[in-house]
């Protein structure tokens, strides 16, 4: 009888141990949504928007979580959200005529829109599927826009607010390209406050149909661009001042750094075209120095070195005094090479010296640079050492080792050259990034080597 009384009053505590854990979590939830409710709706609208991903690039329609966020808040809270138009700013939209489209019911974008009010749009469109010829007959066979299939209703509200557009994203392939375009010109849709632009077209060598489209963008000035380069000519000459570029040449690359003067902020990917045309880079050619351009980002493609013969003409050609942050990725080097027989390993390596001496003379007119990023596996220690020695007010560097197989640029040498000589107290900020393949130290170590104390390098 004992040992019953025993585990009842066991459970009883236990009981009330439970009961009083929650009640004390219940009065902690209620003192803090009195709290919450306490504070000015501005700080929570801010707390809503701060919490939204920047969807402004994303291709995923997931990433636009205003849903996902008023399904998971209390009333209060999403009667806030709804009265923050920043929220409903950034809009996916995927429009297909097999009735595959994004949002499925036309009204679900137009409240989306009011709810927006007069906020700067940032929208992510893709097409696919569509055929401009079922969309006109469509057009013409419907009385009125109600009876329109949903993917032209949702299309038509897309017109009606592209005043307010400032941001585009569009995904597209090759073949919805001229759809498009063609779509957008019965519509008389014009993208008049366009700021932003990224394209991103499938299997498509010449964009300029869908650039054409854009001409009445007078504010257009950042355009982001793959796997296609844009001819220049179908933009506004003067008013670029950012561009992305991937999967270019140094031709198109050199013309596009001719055509916009004004140009702020560079990136490109290079890939070897060479076999496709001729090349029109000519060292007799005079071109004016880039007094505006601030940060350039220049990539190659993995074992692309036939790509470097390029280098000398390009950026022997011009002149940044304006450049103040450099990044350089050179592509992997050929681990093969050797099996090719010495010729082959011969050329590579005639190619890499003549790209780290292009390198030194290149970074040696960029005086300004004070941010410089190499991410390289081509390099040796002292092409490094020396172009970092002609970069002289360089006080940010970060590099990564991506060489693998168990050869490392961060050899012991190569830091205790770095910690001694006169490179390392002028730096303000210093990455070193191994490869998960490469000679790995320790932080301790490294500080050994690097004259730091533990305590400092951590």
């Amino acid at each position: 009888m004992s040992s019953l009384n025993r585990n009842r009053n066991h459970r009883r505590a236990k009981s009330s141990k439970i009961a009083s854990q929650a009640s004390a979590a219940l009065h902690a939830v209620s003192s803090f949504k009195s709290a919450l409710i306490t504070f000015p709706p501005e700080i929570l609208s801010s707390i809503f928007v701060f919490n939204l991903d920047d969807s402004s690039t994303s291709s995923s329609k997931t990433s636009f979580s205003t849903g996902r966020l008023l399904g998971s808040v209390c009333r209060y809270w999403r009667n806030i959200a709804l009265q923050t138009p920043a929220l409903w700013s950034s809009i996916f939209i995927s429009v297909s005529s097999d009735g595959d489209h994004y949002p499925q019911d036309p009204e679900c974008l137009r409240t989306h829109f009011e709810r927006s009010k007069l906020q700067p749009l940032s929208v992510v469109l893709h097409m696919e599927y569509i055929d401009h010829i079922d969309f006109m007959v469509s057009i013409y066979e419907s009385e009125d826009n109600d009876t329109l299939p949903s993917y032209i209703q949702i299309l038509h509200l897309l017109r009606e607010q592209a005043d307010r557009v400032f941001n585009l994203a569009l995904y597209l392939t090759d073949h919805d390209l001229p759809e498009f375009v063609s779509i957008m010109a019965d519509l008389e849709v014009h993208f008049t406050k366009l700021t932003k632009l990224i394209v991103e077209v499938e299997n498509c060598d010449d964009p300029c149909e869908l650039v054409a489209a854009f001409s009445e963008s007078p504010f257009l000035r950042t355009i982001h661009m793959w796997p296609c380069t844009p001819s220049p000519p179908y933009f506004p000459v003067t008013h670029l001042t950012n561009i992305v570029l991937g999967d270019t040449d140094a031709d198109d690359f050199s013309t596009i750094l001719i055509t916009f003067p004004m140009l702020q902020s560079a990136d490109v990917t290079f890939v070897d075209n060479s076999e496709d045309k001729d090349t029109t880079l000519s060292p007799d050619m005079s071109i004016p120095p880039l007094q505006h351009l601030r940060t350039l980002r220049v990539r190659f493609r993995d074992d692309d070195f036939v790509t470097f013969d390029a280098f000398p003409d390009l950026f022997g050609l011009f002149n940044f005094p304006a450049l103040s942050s450099l990044l350089l990725q050179l592509p992997q080097q050929d681990m093969q090479s050797h099996r090719r027989g010495p010729d082959a390993l011969r050329t590579l390596n005639d190619s890499l010296q003549s790209l780290a001496n292009e390198l030194i003379s290149f970074v040696g007119r960029c005086p300004n640079v004070v941010d410089f990023h190499l991410i390289s596996a081509c390099l040796d220690e002292q092409h490094v050492m020396s172009i970092l020695e002609r970069m002289t007010n360089v006080v940010v560097f970060s590099t990564a080792d991506i060489s693998g197989r168990g050869r490392t640029l961060f050899t012991k040498d190569f830091l205790q050259e770095l910690g001694d000589g006169k490179i390392l107290p002028r730096l303000r900020d210093l990455s070193l990034e191994l490869s998960r393949h490469g000679l790995c130290y320790s932080s301790t170590r490294y500080a050994r080597v690097l004259n730091f104390d533990d305590a400092s390098f951590a």
